[in-house]
């Protein structure tokens, strides 16, 4: 015996539009799906390598940016030794700030004016030594003059000055690292000293020769600003190449079923 169904007016539109969704889905060839993704996928594939080039590129350039200036530092100090060497050194009063260098071992290491004033000659090393006392005191930059076999104890190299010094007597011109002491990030860098006439006076008895890796100078300042403005601009980059990843598979599926 057969019953009467009755379907009212909601219950027919809605087998209607069930009716009119499977039909649609049932015309969809296989192609009409596979073309698309394959669209969207390569689509991301090249949004995606492009941002990581950009990301790198933006390292990069960061990397640089430190690396200038702390080669800029590196060359301030040298340029400031080469002035005192050049003069033999320079004579300064002595001060509770500034006594006579005990591993300055020249007869004419501390004189007396006509006036009476006692005066005590600055070689480069003890005027690079004050100059990274009085860095440290205003700011955070630091620097000092290193080596494997020092004149004073107290510029005896740490294990990672060490491990440059090493790579400068290997031939490599240059080190850095970016590090972190006290959540902060620090940048140091290093490079050698060559061994030149004005320098034997003081180390010819350490058997060092003209050209010679006698030491190196040490730089480090904090780049947490640095980092921070690279991190926000990483940001902007990211979302920038999303939405243009959004942009471009929205339009190839839009052009594909439209």
């Amino acid at each position: 015996m057969l019953v009467p169904i009755f379907v009212g007016k909601i219950g027919y539109e809605r087998v209607s539009f069930y009716c009119q969704l499977r039909a649609a889905i049932m015309r969809i060839k296989k192609e009409d799906i596979i073309i698309p993704l394959a669209l969207v996928t390569a689509w991301s594939v090249l949004i995606a390598g492009l941002y990581f080039f950009a990301w790198h590129s933006e390292k990069n350039h960061t990397k640089e940016r430190i690396l200038i200036e702390a080669r800029s530092f590196f060359n301030q100090i040298v340029l400031t030794r080469q002035w005192n060497a050049g003069h033999g050194g320079v004579y300064v009063i002595v001060s509770d700030e500034t006594l006579p260098n005990p591993y300055l071992d020249i007869p004419d290491r501390d004189i007396i004016t006509r006036e009476g004033m006692l005066l005590t000659k600055i070689n480069p090393a003890y005027m690079t030594r004050q100059i990274s006392e009085i860095a440290s005191a205003s700011s955070d930059l630091r620097f000092s003059i290193t080596s494997l076999n020092p004149l004073r104890p107290q510029n005896r190299a740490d294990d990672w000055e060490s491990d440059s010094l090493h790579l400068f007597e290997a031939g490599h011109r240059e080190t850095f690292a970016f590090t972190e002491d006290n959540n902060q990030h620090y940048f140091r860098y290093m490079a050698p000293l060559v061994t030149e006439d004005a320098c034997l006076s003081c180390h010819a008895k350490q058997g060092y020769q003209q050209g010679d890796i006698r030491g190196g100078i040490s730089v480090t300042f904090p780049v947490d600003f640095v980092l921070a403005s690279e991190k926000n601009r990483l940001k902007t980059l990211g979302a920038v190449f999303l939405l243009i990843l959004i942009i471009g598979a929205a339009g190839i599926l839009f052009g594909s079923y439209r």
